[in-house]
């Protein structure tokens, strides 16, 4: 069966170019958004792999959050890839750990570029506390065992915030 290349993910990708350098929010999700991701073993792979990719030169790890059913990946696009064909092989490099615990990723992703002019903070802020806000966490303190920061975003950011103001949230984030 042929895909319509004018409908679904195809044709939001249509005319897309990936900058390097360049920050990318991704969110890539199970299918059916089943729950299994932050079991240790896959939990553990996903982080295997981005890191893996981070050493490819693929990208710059700045964050990372694993959710059940999701994962938020802010990376800044290196050289050796395009975010497309990045995201394919992170998708195939971890289909046999995901498979040994009956997932599989959703076919395509949600990606965002983050504007030169953007702040980070507030991207950070939305990965860092969507445990809490998911009920996953009982407090904006406690740091989630599966998020993650770059070196860099490391030296600046804390995680830990005493409420979680949405306001403070980029508006394409914000539901």
């Amino acid at each position: 069966m042929s895909r319509d290349e004018r409908k679904g993910h195809a044709a939001l990708r249509r005319g897309r170019f990936s900058i390097v350098g360049a920050s990318y929010f991704l969110t890539l999700c199970t299918e059916h958004r089943c729950p299994g991701l932050t079991t240790s073993i896959l939990a553990e792979a996903v982080i295997r792999e981005v890191e893996i990719l981070a050493d490819d030169d693929v990208w710059r790890l700045q964050a990372l959050t694993i959710m059940p059913d999701h994962v938020h990946v802010l990376v800044a696009l290196g050289a050796k890839l395009d975010l497309s064909p990045a995201i394919s092989r992170f998708k195939a490099k971890t289909k046999g750990a995901l498979q040994s615990g009956n997932l599989h990723w959703e076919r395509g992703y949600f990606d965002h570029r983050i504007r030169p002019d953007d702040k980070l903070a507030p991207v950070l802020r939305y990965m860092a506390l969507n445990p809490f806000r998911a009920g996953l966490t009982k407090s904006t303190e406690q740091v989630w065992p599966w998020f993650r920061l770059g070196e860099v975003e490391s030296n600046w950011f804390r995680p830990g915030f005493p409420d979680d103001d949405e306001s403070t949230h980029p508006a394409w984030l914000k539901k």
